[in-house]
């Protein structure tokens, strides 16, 4: 008879407990032009609460929130109705550990503060295994930056200071052996070079000023003006390139050939 009244009780109380906590609230909708849903959530006291849900104008659901006060956990979807990203918004700025994926695999890890990146991101392979791994600091690289090959290998490492390339870089052949060797400075190639052929050994060095080879520094100023506009111009479709073509960019010599 005890365990009879003390369920009852129980039940009572959650009764009056969600009722207190559903108190107030009222449904939301909104709408597209053509009267198809465009969201759905409840409102407490004139503020999203609970649950709510985005959608597409065909109707697929767009994004999954939760609101607590000031933070808002999200999952993102696609148009194709697969799971894109998830993470958590406090008051409406990205915080914490966000994550985006495809339909099979997970592609990106991501470190935000007050909407910007800070800490490590990590790009992935479709096999999962880590294509990228970079430190940021408020919005800007910072520390070690290294690329990798799916079959595990280091393909390069880097460190950033600031934002910028700095200090020493070192880039590697699938097969593990080093291809080049040298340095940044203020997000220039600085000092010596020197780049490995298959074996290992070395077959070239290259000295650099600034980001110009000393080879150039030699030749009248019209030359060294143009190679370093190059240069400059250079890092604006940076962001833009594969890695492949990323690593191509920081440990080889193009420019020269």
């Amino acid at each position: 008879m005890k365990w009879i009244l003390f369920l009852l009780c129980g039940s009572l109380f959650s009764f009056f407990f969600c009722a207190e906590e559903t108190k107030g609230q009222e449904v939301r909708t909104g709408v597209y032009p053509d009267g198809s849903i465009r969201y759905k959530g409840h409102f407490l006291d004139g503020k999203p609460v609970g649950e709510w849900f985005r959608y597409y104008p065909d109707g697929r659901i767009k994004a999954k929130m939760n609101h607590r006060g000031d933070t808002v956990e999200a999952i993102l979807y696609s148009l194709k109705g697969d799971y894109s990203s998830s993470g958590k918004y406090v008051k409406q700025k990205k915080e914490g550990r966000w994550e985006y994926r495809n339909a099979t695999c997970l592609l990106v890890r991501e470190e935000y503060r007050q909407n910007l990146l800070d800490g490590t991101s990590v790009r992935y392979f479709s096999s999962g295994k880590e294509a990228e791994k970079k430190e940021w600091s408020a919005g800007k690289p910072e520390g070690e930056w290294c690329l990798y090959y799916d079959n595990g290998n280091l393909r390069m490492r880097a460190s950033f200071k600031a934002g910028k390339l700095e200090g020493a870089i070192k880039s590697y052949r699938i097969e593990g052996e080093m291809s080049a060797e040298g340095a940044y400075k203020n997000d220039l190639k600085e000092g010596r070079w020197i780049f490995y052929d298959e074996q290992g050994k070395p077959f070239k060095e290259r000295v650099y000023y600034s980001g110009i080879p000393e080879m150039l520094r030699r030749w009248n100023g019209k030359k060294v003006e143009n190679s370093m506009h190059y240069l400059m111009t250079g890092k604006k479709y940076l962001i833009r390139l594969s890695l492949w073509m990323m690593y191509m960019r920081l440990t080889g010599d193009r420019f020269l050939k």
